[in-house]
C-alpha cells in the first residue's frame, strides 16, 4: 500500500544544512581584516553629521545559519514573500529602473553627487562599492571616498532588498519575533511603523552647490492627513504560512505597490495581475445629467483623492495625473475638449525651484466643469484619467521611449447625457 507523504514540517532543518554546505562559497564580507574597522569608523562619523535621508544603513553581518544576505537565500524559505518582492519597486530601484539610471549616473570617482541618491536606492553599506567619509567645501558633488572592504556586488543589484529592513546586528528582525528558524530572530516593532518607510520617503532637501534636489515629502503629507501607517495601504494584510509546511499566520504582502504604474513595459502584465489588492487613490464620479440653461450645456465631473492618505500624486516631482474630458455629439463630432493636470511644476535651471503645486489632499474633492453652447441634442461625455511618471519630452531626452512606461490610462469611461 502506498503512503501519502506529509508536507515537510521541518524544511528549515534542510535549509540550515544547505547553509552549512554553501558557507564555504560565501562572500568574505564578514571576515574582518586589519584596517577595516577604521574605514567604518570614518564612515560612521561622516554619516552621523548628515541628515537622516543621507545616512546609509551601517554594514550588516550575515546572521548565523545563513550563507549570505541575498534575497534569493531568503526566498528559499519565504517563497511567496520573495516572489512579491521581485515585482516590487524596491527590487527594481536600481538596474530595474532605466529612468533612475539615466537621470542619476552613479559615479565612484568623486566627481558628482549621484552617491547621495544611492543611500536610498542601495541603502546598505554592504551594497556600496565606495564609502563616503567626507565632502569637500560642503559640496556633495565632491565626496571623499574609500573602497568598501565588504562590498557585495550581487547584493548591490538587489537594490532595496530583504536585509534593508530585516537584518540588524546579525539578527533577522520580524514584527512578531517568535518564528522558529535556522537563524537568530528578534521582534522589531518598527517594522509596523511608518518610520521604517520615511527614511527614504521623507527625503526633502535642496543641494544648491550640486544642482540636486530631493522632493519626497510623503512622510510629512501622511502624518498630517491620516493616522494609518504606510504598511496598512502599501503592504495589505494577509494570513498565510511564512514558509511551506508551516501554519498560516498574520503577515503582509511585500509588493510595496504605490501608483501601480509599471516602470518598464515588461512589468505591465504582472502588475495588472495584482491591481485587485490595491485601491487607486483617485476616484472619478461620472455626471448623471447635464444642466441646460440660457443656451448653455454645463457638465460636472467630480474627482477626489479618496484612498491615498497623502497628497496625490506624491513622491517624484515629475509624477502627474491628467484628466481629459471630451463632449461628443451623436454624429461622433467632438464638440469640446477640456484637460486638467494635477501635480507639481518645477524650474530646474539654474537651480531647482517649485513654481506650482495643485495636488489633491487626502479626501479632497474637486469638480471639473465643462460649459459650452447647447447643441440641443444628446451628448456623450468621455472621461479619461492618465497617470504619469515622466514627461514625453524627458523620455525623449533620456532616450527612454521604449524602455520606460512614461504614462498609463487608469480610468476610461463614457456616459450619454440627455
Amino acid at each position: 500500500m502506498k503512503r501519502k507523504l506529509r508536507p515537510p514540517q521541518r524544511l528549515w532543518i534542510l535549509l540550515a544544512t544547505l547553509a552549512v554546505v554553501v558557507v564555504g562559497a560565501k562572500v568574505a564580507a564578514d571576515v574582518t581584516q586589519p584596517g577595516d574597522e577604521a574605514v567604518f569608523q570614518r564612515t560612521a562619523a561622516f554619516r552621523a553629521s548628515q541628515p537622516r535621508m543621507l545616512q546609509s544603513i551601517p554594514f550588516q553581518k550575515t546572521p548565523r545559519g545563513l550563507p549570505n544576505l541575498h534575497a534569493k537565500t531568503c526566498g528559499a524559505c519565504h517563497v511567496d514573500i520573495y516572489k512579491e518582492w521581485q515585482l516590487s519597486t524596491h527590487a527594481k530601484a536600481l538596474h530595474g529602473d532605466p529612468q533612475f539610471i539615466a537621470e542619476v549616473h552613479k559615479n565612484n570617482t568623486g566627481k558628482q553627487a549621484g552617491w547621495v541618491c544611492m543611500n536610498c536606492h542601495t541603502p546598505l553599506e554592504n551594497q556600496q562599492k565606495n564609502l563616503v567619509v567626507a565632502i569637500v567645501d560642503d559640496t556633495y558633488g565632491k565626496p571623499v571616498t574609500e573602497p568598501n572592504p565588504h562590498y557585495d556586488a550581487a547584493l548591490e543589484q538587489e537594490a532595496i532588498t530583504c536585509a534593508t529592513c530585516h537584518v540588524r546586528d546579525g539578527v533577522v528582525l520580524g514584527p512578531f519575533g517568535d518564528t522558529k528558524a535556522p537563524h537568530p530572530t528578534k521582534k522589531w516593532p518598527d517594522l509596523q511603523a511608518s518610520s521604517t518607510c520615511t527614511q527614504c520617503h521623507q527625503a526633502n532637501a535642496t543641494l544648491p552647490n550640486d544642482s540636486l534636489m530631493c522632493a519626497f515629502t510623503t512622510g510629512d503629507e501622511a502624518q498630517k492627513a491620516s493616522s494609518q501607517t504606510c504598511q496598512e495601504c502599501h503592504m495589505p494584510a494577509v494570513t498565510r504560512p511564512l514558509m511551506p509546511g508551516r501554519k498560516a499566520r498574520p503577515t503582509r504582502r511585500h509588493y510595496f505597490m504605490g501608483s501601480l504604474l509599471p516602470k518598464t513595459p515588461q512589468d505591465a502584465a504582472a502588475i495588472d495581475g495584482v491591481r485587485h489588492l490595491f485601491k487607486q487613490g483617485l476616484k472619478v464620479t461620472m455626471p448623471t445629467q447635464a444642466k441646460r440653461q440660457g443656451g448653455q450645456l454645463v457638465v460636472d465631473v467630480v474627482y477626489e483623492n479618496a484612498h491615498a492618505g497623502h497628497l496625490l500624486p506624491t513622491g517624484d516631482p515629475e509624477r502627474f495625473l491628467r484628466i481629459d474630458v471630451d463632449v461628443i455629439a451623436m454624429n461622433g463630432q467632438r464638440l469640446l475638449h477640456k484637460e486638467v493636470r494635477i501635480g507639481t511644476v518645477y524650474q530646474w535651471d539654474p537651480e531647482p525651484k517649485k513654481l506650482a503645486d495643485n495636488r489633491l489632499k487626502a479626501k479632497e474633492r474637486r469638480t471639473l466643469q465643462v460649459a459650452m453652447p447647447d447643441p440641443g441634442d444628446d451628448v456623450t461625455v468621455h472621461v479619461k484619467v492618465t497617470k504619469g511618471r515622466i514627461s514625453q519630452a524627458n523620455l525623449r531626452y533620456h532616450h527612454l521611449e521604449d524602455k520606460v512606461v512614461g504614462e498609463q490610462v487608469v480610468f476610461d469611461d463614457k456616459v450619454v447625457l440627455h
